[in-house]
């Protein structure tokens, strides 16, 4: 909530506009519609730049734009191009840690060392106030380089609203992040399909009342896994249909483990089969049940209603692959992360935080937990997930010893030169590439 109060602060006392810059189109959006609910009373516009979605009227058209990383470099490059960076107020950075990113880090570095550039210029000419910059991470090791690069003021905290517990199945054994013994998983009967005995640990919180989200390695994984989880919840169902049928006289039955709403399931199955697409047959088995999958074989509106259908409770358990651990907001009350090798690798530890960061919703629960389940033969690697520390953020733009110079420091060069930014009082549009270019974030690192 602070980078909004910050965004209406700034954009009401200088009437100036504020770019708010998110790394996926899903979460983008999700940004977009909260932020319009939230900043219509106080009457601010606001429209986003993702996929292909852009504002009617253009970007004079909004006090505020919620931008993808690529959306807001076109769209400072445009206002450079047209000398209207004076407009913007402020720039809010999410995800601050994507800058570190192999494929698309370079662009957020160079957006923001533009702005810097066009701020160090306006300052040495006595213009007006420079460009606000916001960035945020809760994955930032180096956040004291990230502060002297952008000549900001460091505000670090450790709080989390809702506590966070960390542990390991190893076999059937529970761990905790110190690999001491809790307990151990004693499922009542065998499961066809859970060797690693997953849909008792989500059978442990869904009949508590509360949510679980899986991550599997492969789409193909997820599936397989709703299917299982879906198929014990009709279990389930049956042999409480089969009591309250075989009870005498009506006497009085335990609910089910696993509650539903059964209106509001088959109000997502509906909405699911009016698509313009066939309902999914994997999906549309499992969704009836409480259980659904997440993935990128899911059309953008499947995906917006499973989505939907989890926040609101009437799905209990999702399975998703990684991408949804730094995309749309979906917290959960326990994670559970099926494998600790993704793509035939061990997870990246800010993946993996990523993904556990996900456990805990606020205002809903009073904890959050989450498990990574893995074989005996590969503890070690659970062990140094839970211990190990993020890796500090690179430059992507620089060129390390030895090597030539980088392709997407070729590629920032280029822009650069091809750009219209003002090189008046530095020379020619060279000497203003190898400006812009030291003041990128090496050049922060001595």
């Amino acid at each position: 909530m602070v980078a909004e109060l910050l965004i209406l602060k700034r954009v009401l006392e200088t009437r100036k506009k504020a770019i708010y810059i998110l790394p996926f189109v899903s979460v983008a959006r999700e940004k977009m519609f909260y932020l319009q609910s939230i900043f219509q009373d106080a009457g601010l516009r606001v429209d986003g730049y993702m996929g292909h979605h852009g504002p009617a009227g253009g970007f004079s058209s909004v006090d505020l734009a919620i931008c993808t990383i690529e959306k807001a470099n076109g769209l400072v490059n445009r206002l450079l191009e047209e000398k209207k960076l004076e407009q913007l107020g402020i720039v809010v950075v999410d995800e601050l840690h994507m800058i570190g990113d192999a494929g698309r880090g370079y662009l957020l570095e160079l957006l923001l060392t533009k702005i810097r550039f066009h701020d160090i210029k306006r300052r040495a000419n006595s213009d007006a106030s420079a460009v606000q910059v916001v960035g945020m991470s809760a994955t930032l090791p180096n956040l004291d380089l990230l502060s002297r690069w952008l000549d900001a003021q460091l505000y670090r905290t450790d709080y989390r609203p809702v506590p966070l517990t960390e542990s390991v199945k190893v076999g059937s054994v529970l761990y905790d992040r110190s690999m001491k013994r809790i307990r151990e998983i004693r499922p009542s009967k065998t499961i066809k399909g859970d060797d690693d005995q997953v849909v008792p640990l989500c059978l442990e919180t869904v009949t508590a009342g509360h949510s679980v989200l899986i991550f599997c390695p492969t789409k193909k994984w997820c599936e397989l896994l709703a299917e299982t989880i879906a198929r014990e919840f009709y279990t389930i169902f049956c042999e409480y249909s089969k009591k309250l049928k075989n009870s005498e006289g009506g006497a009085a039955l335990e609910p089910p483990a696993v509650h539903l709403n059964w209106d509001a399931v088959r109000d997502v199955v509906a909405q699911l089969k009016h698509l313009p697409v066939s309902l999914d047959p994997v999906l549309g088995k499992t969704v009836q049940y409480g259980v659904a999958f997440h993935h990128a074989g899911l059309t953008f509106d499947e995906r917006d209603i499973v989505e939907g259908a989890f926040r609101q409770g009437v799905v209990k358990v999702l399975v998703a692959t990684s991408t949804l651990s730094s995309g749309v907001n979906l917290p959960a009350r326990r994670v559970i992360i099926r494998s600790p090798i993704f793509r035939g690798k061990l997870i990246e530890v800010l993946a993996y935080q990523q993904m556990v960061g996900r456990a805990g919703r606020k205002g809903v629960d009073t904890q959050g937990e989450s498990i990574l389940v893995c074989k005996q033969s590969e503890k070690s690697k659970a062990v140094s997930l839970l211990t190990a520390a993020l890796k500090p953020v690179q430059s992507c733009l620089v060129v390390r010893e030895g090597a030539t110079l980088s392709s997407n420091m070729k590629r920032a060069i280029m822009e650069v030169s091809a750009s219209a930014v003002d090189y008046r009082g530095i020379g020619n549009a060279a000497d203003g590439s190898r400006e812009i270019t030291s003041l990128s974030l090496p050049a922060g690192h001595s």
